[in-house]
């Protein structure tokens, strides 16, 4: 009958069009996945390379080398000594690769339009023009993230002014942060936004 008609005409457009969401918004959604477990793994690892490019001179060194570090940090605050200043890449660096790999192949895709190629066919040299395009937007977010977290990574526990020289000034010890949102709120209060954020 002619329900039936107009089911088969209408199917195959909202196929296709839930085909072109998903294959929009998938890359989206691997660059999130990605991201987070980037974070995951690879943040005690980070936190323990920035400890010790902050560590100061060879007299006042407070670890002997990377291992020392991980020693120290595991006897005197436990494993979340390793996750400190995670908040904010855990939830900025899904949402950053998210929007890396998201832009990345839609430009990649947007580019092989442009030029005339099919999918698939526009090779190195579109895949690096949108890399450059891509890449040109991704400093704007991953900087302020990056600051936060590293002046979050080097507290360390039951040293409430260790922070103040991270903030840039010589204030009380309350400068120390009690989260990447207090972190961001002293920082732009003592440096401003330009050099602070």
């Amino acid at each position: 009958d002619s329900t039936h008609l107009i089911g088969r005409m209408t199917t195959p457009a909202v196929t296709t069009r839930t085909d072109e969401a998903w294959a929009f918004s998938r890359r989206f959604l691997a660059g999130y996945a990605s991201g987070v477990c980037l974070v995951l793994v690879g943040h005690p690892f980070d936190t323990i390379k920035v400890r010790l490019q902050t560590d100061g001179s060879a007299g006042a060194r407070r670890f002997s080398g990377a291992w020392g570090c991980v020693k120290d940090t595991l006897r005197k605050e436990g494993v979340r000594g390793f996750y400190r200043g995670m908040a904010a890449p855990l939830a900025m660096t899904g949402s950053v690769n998210c929007l890396l790999f998201g832009l990345q192949f839609n430009f990649v895709a947007a580019l092989e339009k442009f030029y005339g190629l099919g999918g698939g066919q526009g090779g190195t040299v579109v895949a690096m023009q949108a890399a450059v395009l891509s890449g040109a937007i991704i400093p704007i977010i991953v900087t302020p993230m990056e600051g936060i977290k590293a002046r979050l990574q080097v507290q360390y526990a039951g040293e409430k002014g260790v922070a103040l020289a991270a903030a840039g000034g010589t204030g009380p010890p309350s400068s120390f942060y009690t989260g990447p949102i207090d972190c961001a709120k002293k920082v732009h209060a003592n440096l401003g936004t330009w050099r602070g954020i």
